[in-house]
């Protein structure tokens, strides 16, 4: 197992962060309406008749959204306004030469080499690109208005371009059938310029009462809470010693240490009780008394356990304030390995260890050793990068994951 050569290529766990992932839900989600409402505006309008074969979206960079378009092509630049971007809407050439052809009589089907566009196409191709910015302003009626205006009109990819510091762009392609061709119709937005149109969702969503998945979000979080292991120290002396003291200590000396009149539970450094202690069945014992304040004093008990009128055990009594001071040790896991302890003797430097965590699924995040979580590596400022919270660990589904 180990004494064979292990090749592993490198693992970029900043490449999601990096990247937007598919959080563009609000364009995928109106990107297929928005190019059937163009089909149906350009039969209202062009009287030709198309049809939508297929419908695309995806989250891509400046230089490959530009790329993709059609080397005979007419594309507007747009201005929208209330989302203050530009975006880029192109017809195909042959799409635009079908519809003329249509409208113009022939029959023919036959596709030929385009290598520009006529004046009459050009003049028809304006049309389609005021018909998809039509289209897209009512579909998104009513979310915003979005007052699109085509600033200029470019047939060259190399004139074309909205803002290169506007990384990542949304694009758009539907491909269209008309009785004497095909072609696309694509359309690019600054990821950006939708983070205003999120954040108008999200406040509307904050406005309406909290439905029931809010409420499975907080017993889940609240249950994940409650079952995190902690683990409590019961202290019978404490004292404060300099370290020339320890230094000098030799055995048989006593440390100046009081007994206190109660020993004291302690969760991560947080005074919780105050307990008499004993011995049961040949194991130390504590017989909790009474909680601790948000000092070092101890206050009269406010509770023991025991039995009440009902015969119920009664909780002790403790302030939440404290119980809220508890620290919780939080770890990010790349990924397990077991092996027996022979194996662990031989590892040597070079060694190649195959983890359990696949590279396309989320990291585990444990409190205090148990599953608490799951995240993604993500960016928190310039060149810095952590950990973003995706899904408590009862919520989470590893294959949806995979494939969002």
């Amino acid at each position: 197992m180990f004494d064979a050569t292990q090749d592993a290529k490198p693992l970029d766990l900043l490449e999601a962060a990096r990247t937007p992932q598919a959080r563009s839900q609000l364009m995928e989600s109106l990107c297929e309406l928005i190019m059937r409402k163009v089909s149906f505006l350009t039969f209202q309008k062009l009287r030709c008749k198309t049809t939508i074969l297929s419908c695309v979206n995806a989250v891509v960079s400046h230089d490959a959204a530009l790329s993709s378009f059609p080397d005979i092509m007419l594309a507007g630049i747009v201005d929208l306004k209330s989302l203050h971007a530009r975006a880029i809407v192109a017809v195909e050439g042959d799409l635009i030469g079908a519809v003329v052809d249509e409208l113009c009589g022939a029959t023919s089907t036959d596709m030929y080499v385009r290598e520009e566009l006529s004046v009459m196409e050009v003049r028809f191709g304006k049309q389609m690109i005021d018909i998809t910015i039509a289209a897209m302003s009512e579909v998104f009626a009513n979310l915003v208005q979005l007052d699109g205006v085509v600033a200029q009109y470019e047939t060259s990819r190399g004139m074309l371009s909205i803002d290169e510091a506007q990384a990542w762009m949304i694009s758009a392609t539907g491909i269209f059938e008309s009785t004497l061709g095909f072609g696309s119709v694509k359309l690019i937005v600054p990821y950006a310029a939708f983070e205003s149109l999120e954040t108008k969702i999200n406040s509307r969503g904050a406005l309406i009462s909290a439905g029931e998945a809010d409420f499975k979000w907080a017993r889940d979080l609240d249950h994940l809470v409650d079952e995190t292991p902690v683990e409590v120290q019961v202290e019978i002396a404490r004292a404060r010693v300099s370290i020339g003291l320890l230094d000098a200590l030799k055995e048989g000396d006593k440390l100046p240490f009081t007994l206190l009149p109660e020993a004291i539970g302690v969760v991560d450094g947080v005074d919780l009780f105050r307990a008499e202690y004993g011995q049961s069945d040949g194991y130390v014992c504590c017989r909790l008394q009474a909680s601790v304040r948000d000092g070092d004093d101890a206050q009269p008990a406010l509770a023991v356990p025991g039995s009440d009128s009902r015969g119920r055990v009664s909780p002790l009594g403790r302030p939440k304030g404290i119980v809220q001071r508890i620290a919780v040790e939080l770890t990010v896991e790349l990924g397990r390995v077991q092996m027996s302890v022979a194996n662990l003797r031989q590892l040597r430097e070079g060694q190649v260890l195959v983890l359990d965590q696949p590279v396309e699924e989320p990291l585990c995040i444990y409190a205090n050793g148990r599953r608490f979580a799951y995240g993604e590596v993500a960016a928190i400022g310039k060149d810095q990068y952590g950990i973003r919270f995706l899904a408590l660990a009862e919520d989470f589904n590893p294959m949806e994951a995979i494939a969002a």
